[in-house]
């Protein structure tokens, strides 16, 4: 399988996003994964768990996305139930991001890139 999306951490300052950024890595084609994610693979958008937000300019339902830490536990969560496995490599980003919230539960930012 190719890879058609990846997903890079980023932290957030007080105005802008002040670096990536962490662990940017490539996710293997799911395309179950992306609908939940933001429905970029979907003939139906609205099958996103998270309404999709827009990433510089791109277009949220096809070119990018983000969620927050505890968003990105419930897609998690979602695709164990429907799918009968755990989305791992996307769990090991949610738990990084939670050791790097600390106390701030919005200090980074998962962004996904569909290709």
């Amino acid at each position: 399988m190719s890879t058609d999306a990846n997903a890079t951490i980023e932290l957030l300052g007080l105005q802008r996003v002040v670096g990536p950024q962490w662990a940017q890595i490539n996710l293997d084609r799911d395309y179950a994964l992306f609908d939940l994610l933001s429905g970029a693979r979907s003939d139906d958008p609205g099958d996103a768990l998270i309404p999709p937000r827009s990433v510089d300019g791109a277009d949220a339902w096809t070119g990018a996305t983000w969620l927050w830490a505890a968003e990105l536990d419930a897609v998690c969560k979602v695709y164990q139930e429907r799918e009968g496995q755990p989305a791992t490599e996307l769990e090991a980003i949610a738990a990084a991001m939670h050791r790097l919230n600390g106390n701030a539960s919005q200090r980074t930012r998962c962004v996904f890139r569909f290709f």
